[in-house]
C-alpha cells in the first residue's frame, strides 16, 4: 500500500477549548516515554529513561513537513505530541522553531509526560509554545511504579513560578470496575500542597477513546464537578472539558489513507470521528487499512474505534 510514517498525522478537534488543532509528532515509533499511564491512547509501553539522548531527524523533519505546510495550517492552532514526550528530544528548540516558521502566527500547544519540563526552562523553545500542558492523573495511576509525588510536584511549582501563565496541569478521571481515579480525598491531599489558584490552570477531562487498559472508562460527569468543587475549593482555576463533535479541517487531507494510518496509530477514532473529521472517504481508508492488518477494530463504551498497527 505504500504507507510510512510521517511526522503530521491529521486534525483533532480539542474537548478543553473546540478548536481544530493539527497534530504533528517529531518522536516516530516505538513509543518513548517515562511514564505508561492507564489512558494513554498510543497504548502500552515501556518506559524510558530521562538522559535527553533522543534527537530527532531535523533535516527530514523539515522536509517532510514543508511538504505538508497547507495540511498543518488547515488547523486553528498546532499540537506537538503523538508517540511519546517530545521534551525527551535534545533539539527541541529547533523542532519548535521549525513548526513556527510554518505555521506563522498560528499557536503551538505541547504535551509533556511532566518530568521533562525543566528542559524548557530558560529555553528559546518556550517564547514560540503558547500553552504546555502536563499529567497530574499520574501521581493516582497504579501503572506507573516508582514515581515520586514530591518531585514531581516540587517540578510542577517551579516550572509556574517562572512561567505560570504557560502551564496547564491536566486531572484525567476513568474507573476500573467501581474504582475511580483520582480519589477526591487523594487529589484535595496533593494540591493542598501546592498553592495550585496563584501557579497553574487546572482542566478536568474524562476518557473518550480506549487506552492502554482497556478496562479502564470514563466516569460520570457528576464525577467530574465533584473533582472540579475539589480543586475550587483550595482556590484552583478549573475548566471541565466535555467530549464535542470533531469537526472538519479547513483543507482537505490528499491522500488520506496514509494521514489517517498515521494518527490511528497515535490516536484510535470511532466510526463517527473518522466520518466527522474525513467525510465518508475516512470510512473507506480506514476498511483498507483493516483488510490490509494495518488497523483493528476495538469495540469499546458502545462504539467501534480503528486501532492502527505499525
Amino acid at each position: 500500500m505504500g504507507l510510512f510514517i510521517d511526522y503530521f498525522y491529521g486534525y483533532t478537534t480539542d474537548p478543553c477549548d473546540n478548536r481544530v488543532y493539527a497534530l504533528v509528532d517529531p518522536i516516530l515509533p516505538p513509543k518513548k516515554c517515562l511514564l505508561n499511564c492507564t489512558y494513554c491512547p498510543v497504548g502500552c509501553g515501556i518506559p524510558v529513561s530521562r538522559d535527553y539522548s533522543l534527537t530527532a531527524n531535523l533535516e527530514l523533519f523539515r522536509q517532510h513537513l514543508g511538504q505538508k505546510t497547507e495540511l498543518i495550517r488547515g488547523g486553528e492552532a498546532l499540537f506537538i505530541w503523538g508517540m511519546g514526550d517530545p521534551l525527551l528530544i535534545s533539539n527541541i528548540n529547533s523542532i519548535v522553531g521549525t513548526v513556527r516558521e510554518l505555521i506563522g502566527e498560528r499557536e503551538i500547544v505541547v504535551y509533556s509526560s511532566g518530568f521533562s519540563l525543566s528542559r524548557l526552562l530558560g529555553q528559546k523553545a518556550l517564547n514560540d509554545v503558547k500553552e504546555v500542558r502536563a499529567p497530574l492523573t499520574l501521581l493516582f495511576d497504579e501503572t506507573n511504579h516508582g514515581i515520586s509525588p514530591r518531585g514531581y510536584v516540587e517540578l510542577l511549582k517551579l516550572f509556574s513560578r517562572e512561567h505560570g501563565d504557560k502551564i496547564v496541569v491536566e486531572v484525567v478521571a476513568f474507573k476500573i470496575g467501581y474504582r475511580y481515579v483520582p480519589q477526591i480525598d487523594a487529589l484535595r491531599t496533593t494540591l493542598s500542597k501546592i498553592n495550585v489558584g496563584a501557579l497553574f490552570k487546572v482542566r478536568i477531562k474524562t476518557l473518550e477513546r480506549p487506552g492502554c487498559v482497556l478496562d479502564a472508562k470514563p466516569v460520570p460527569e457528576r464525577y467530574l464537578e465533584q473533582l472540579k468543587e475539589a480543586i475550587e475549593e483550595l482556590g484552583g482555576k478549573v475548566v471541565t472539558c466535555r467530549q464535542v463533535r470533531q469537526k472538519r479541517p479547513q483543507v482537505p487531507v490528499k491522500p488520506l489513507i496514509n494521514t489517517l494510518y498515521n494518527q490511528l496509530i497515535r490516536i484510535p477514532l470511532s466510526t463517527d470521528e473518522i466520518i466527522s473529521i474525513y467525510g465518508e472517504t475516512g470510512i473507506i481508508a480506514a476498511t483498507n487499512l483493516l483488510e490490509n492488518k494495518y488497523a483493528e477494530q476495538v469495540p469499546w463504551e458502545g462504539k467501534i474505534f480503528y486501532r492502527g498497527h505499525y
